[in-house]
């Protein structure tokens, strides 16, 4: 059997997205697999698993192996030539894989102690499609407001898109994102995940992806074979969810990224490093910030808004986080920020921001008190 060394190493890319090579078990392992003289590899770990198509050329005995993803890779780089040769000897169990450098031989894996997930792209059936980059910088934003202990609170410790709402919270904040051409799909990716969907995300550029839902898992398939699949935890996501309605607006704070974030910086430089929240007065063309100092004396500082054309009766002062609102600025991806102000009960209440990539809308949501 004859590979392309330029293909192969693509293939051994998106191959990557979930091996272990730490592991001592399988999941360090890449599996050729062959279905009707077809070559697929594969590669699985945790709970996430990957299928790639491989073009190659020649004749080949058509028999799965398995070996170290390591060492194969390792050795595919020295080699020189675009074309690389492998042998099968099944009943040696090696590999012989030849180039322009020589010959080497590999010690293959028992295939059947490779787990197979076929079943589950059998069962499951389609629900939507999405540009790859879509989704991936729908997850991209969205991982930022995942909680992080997942042993006291796992029930948040995940993504979950919904009917095509992709959400997470960490309790503090809340991330909602309306994505187009989703409507149908509802999956819930782990935190510790996220990355290796968004890895495997980038290899397909701006492709069409489709959006498999199997009863305890979800797929991603590309047009040309590839696949993407996690086995989905059980515990169902447990925040709270908002309508686009729940969320409108009338009363903004709109000021720039630039005085925000050097007014947050200004007051921390010399602010008790003790405290989580800073105050914050809300003036008719200006808001006001202030942080209790080391020596235990008040920090102000002000910068410039553009008046709200509404008015809403807030406390004088009040509460937000610090971290949070550092977070909303530096998501936030346009150079004026506009907070839209909710009122909860009259001490309560959230601060929202909204923005658009391509035809999805992405709304963020933090809280403030009186």
């Amino acid at each position: 059997m004859i590979l392309n060394k330029s293909e192969l190493s693509k293939a051994l890319q998106k191959a990557s997205t979930t091996i272990l090579e730490s592991s001592k078990d399988s999941s360090s392992f890449l599996l050729f697999h062959f279905e009707k003289e077809e070559l697929y590899l594969k590669s699985f770990q945790n709970k996430i698993f990957t299928t790639t198509p491989l073009v190659y050329s020649g004749e080949s005995s058509c028999i799965d192996f398995a070996l170290n993803f390591k060492r194969f890779k390792k050795w595919v780089q020295t080699v020189g030539s675009e074309e690389i040769e492998i042998d099968f000897n099944d009943r040696e169990k090696i590999l012989l894989a030849k180039n322009d450098r020589g010959t080497v031989d590999f010690a293959v894996l028992n295939t059947e102690t490779f787990p197979s997930w076929d079943f589950i792209v059998e069962k499951s059936k389609k629900t939507g499609e999405v540009q790859a980059d879509s989704l991936a910088k729908a997850f991209t934003y969205s991982k930022n407001f995942i909680y992080s202990d997942e042993n006291s609170k796992p029930q948040f410790a995940t993504s979950e898109l919904k009917n095509g709402v992709l959400s997470s919270t960490d309790l503090g904040g809340l991330s909602t994102i309306y994505l187009e051409g989703l409507e149908a799909c509802s999956f819930r990716v782990h935190k510790n995940n996220i990355s290796k969907m968004l890895k495997w995300l980038s290899y397909q550029g701006s492709d069409s992806i489709e959006v498999w839902k199997h009863e305890k898992a979800f797929v991603l398939k590309t047009t040309d074979g590839s696949l993407y699949g996690e086995i989905e935890i059980s515990v169902p996501y447990a925040g709270p969810s908002f309508s686009k309605k729940d969320l409108e607006t009338t009363f903004f704070i709109e000021v720039t990224k630039k005085d925000l974030n050097y007014a947050i910086k200004h007051l921390w430089s010399a602010a008790n490093w003790d405290q989580s929240y800073l105050e914050m007065t809300i003036l008719e063309d200006s808001v006001e910030l202030v942080l209790d100092s080391e020596a235990k004396n008040k920090l102000v500082t002000s910068i410039d808004r553009i008046a709200s054309k509404q008015d809403l009766d807030l406390p004088s002062t009040i509460l937000v986080s610090k971290d949070y609102l550092e977070k909303i600025v530096r998501l936030f991806p346009e150079e004026t920020l506009k907070l839209g102000v909710l009122k909860k009960g009259n001490k309560n209440g959230f601060f929202v921001t909204s923005h658009s990539y391509n035809d999805d809308e992405y709304i963020s949501i933090m809280s403030w008190r009186s």
